[in-house]
């Protein structure tokens, strides 16, 4: 997210959604644990944001495996480097369905794609 005033350079403001995993209740899936992450400082993202887990999710980067989805710009994917093997990066869905869409639109099977990639809910399952 970027921020900026009125004649100034814009400061982007690095945020992580955290959580840890879905339940189903009902008709709708909802987060476990969820928590944001609003990274400041000049400290290196992934390390702050290792910190964070650490303190707040009783992470423990020798035994846990993390999955980050994102849009794949370099301060995300970046976490590659961070973490190794311990954890694995994703185009998130938003993403992956507004780049079929744009490559896809005209494309006789559209509305299937569409649907494959419609939002979670209960009945996926």
């Amino acid at each position: 997210m970027k921020r900026q005033g009125k004649g100034k350079k814009g400061k982007e403001e690095k945020i992580s959604a955290v959580h840890q995993g879905w339940e189903i209740n009902r008709k709708r899936v909802s987060l476990k644990e969820k928590r944001h992450f609003i990274h400041r400082g000049n400290q290196p993202f992934w390390e702050v944001f290792e910190d964070f887990l650490i303190e707040n999710f009783e992470y423990d980067p020798t035994v846990h495996k993390l999955v980050i989805n994102g849009d794949g710009a370099v301060w995300i994917t970046a976490c590659r480097d961070h973490f190794k093997d311990r954890a694995f990066f994703l185009i998130d869905r938003f993403h992956v369905a507004r780049d079929i869409r744009s490559l896809f639109r005209k494309h006789p099977r559209y509305r299937q794609m569409q649907k494959a990639l419609a939002p979670m809910t209960a009945r996926n399952y």
